[in-house]
């Protein structure tokens, strides 16, 4: 259930919405156990105040969102005017499985289509109840984090995609400002994968967030920082049950992984560990945001949207959780750029259905 849906109509009718989760859906901490929502003000504390203007935390979120979506146009459209499109491959004599390239296509879209499917069940929820849901704002959140892709080769070659899968095109990386990888052509993209793993995250959110729900329903008085670490632990197993398992399906490779932090070290299928720390964190992170909510139903990061007219709040709590999408997303990526300055090593060597890009 999203966080922002209403309780049913016999929840309504015998006890308040509670605060801090699902509203009318689950028990959930005291607003005294969330600091977060002592500050969400309103308009009883604007006349409090003498009536005078503040900026509040979804207007600052939501500057940081137009500011992320301003530098995503920028790099896609220096990508594609420098004619970035192009991939150089690596000379091995390897030639492309035609059930690898089924799979590289299968997976994709059978990923995209249950977030479809989720994405019509958020749209019809915010239907019913008059405005947005936050998990509605967070599918177009997650998917403008697509640029952050290929982030994680920032300064090494980490992640080798496979040229012979469908859609391939050259890497928009070199065109963020600041890369310090390999230039343009030199490493490979596939933009439906990429797409489909920032949506894709939407699901392992929701794993997350639903494990939180089962404990605040099986210990009513749990806290908020307990909660959150067994949310932390489960966004760990949830990652370390799908990403492991995903370098088998012949679309990418670990081209960088630090040897005594890897699981079957040297091989083609080679998998870091801390892959499983850096995406549980930003699992979860997402998840704790999507959960804790005030008394109106507003996340940390769209307090103060009650303060606009409709119109105008939807698009500022949309920019707001674009924005906190993004910089999760983005602690990601720092972590696994952090990794990569470690020795790291590149599989021995490459089964017949894959081929890299020049650099990796």
């Amino acid at each position: 259930m999203s966080s922002h849906q209403a309780p049913p109509p016999e929840a309504t009718e015998a006890t308040p919405p509670a605060p801090g989760g699902d509203v009318g859906d689950r028990p959930a901490p005291s607003r005294a156990d969330l600091p977060a929502a002592a500050g969400g003000g309103g308009p009883a504390a604007g006349a409090a105040a003498g009536g005078a203007r503040r900026v509040t935390p979804v207007v600052v979120w939501a500057c940081l969102g137009a500011f992320f979506v301003v530098l995503q146009v920028y790099v896609f459209a220096s990508w594609i005017l420098d004619g970035g499109l192009d991939v150089e491959k690596a000379d091995v004599d390897h030639d492309p499985h035609l059930g690898m390239k089924f799979v590289g296509v299968l997976v994709p879209l059978s990923s995209l289509l249950t977030v479809v499917c989720l994405t019509v069940k958020f749209a019809r929820d915010s239907r019913r109840l008059g405005r947005a849901t936050f998990d509605l704002l967070m599918v177009g959140g997650l998917a403008l984090c697509m640029w952050q892709d290929p982030l994680v080769n920032w300064m090494h070659p980490v992640v080798a995609l496979n040229t012979n899968e469908f859609l391939v095109t050259g890497s928009w990386g070199p065109y963020v400002p600041g890369w310090q990888g390999a230039g343009p052509n030199q490493q490979a993209e596939l933009p439906l994968p990429a797409l489909v793993a920032s949506l894709g995250a939407l699901m392992m959110i929701m794993g997350v967030g639903a494990a939180m729900q089962w404990l605040a329903k099986r210990r009513p008085g749990v806290r908020p920082v307990p909660l959150m670490a067994f949310g932390l632990g489960v966004g760990f197993v949830l990652t370390a049950f799908s990403e492991a398992f995903f370098p088998l399906m012949g679309i990418f490779f670990w081209s960088r992984a630090i040897p005594e932090l890897t699981l079957f070290s040297g091989h083609w299928f080679q998998f870091p560990l801390y892959e499983v720390l850096m995406a549980g964190i930003f699992f979860t992170s997402m998840a704790i945001v999507r959960y804790f909510v005030n008394e109106r139903g507003e996340t940390l990061v769209e307090r103060g949207a009650d303060r606009l007219a409709p119109a105008r709040a939807v698009w500022v709590r949309f920019l707001a959780v674009a924005a906190v999408a993004n910089v999760t997303y983005l602690t990601y990526m720092v972590g696994q750029i952090l990794f990569s300055l470690a020795e790291g090593s590149p599989p021995d060597s490459l089964p017949d259905f894959m081929r890299p890009a020049a650099a990796w």
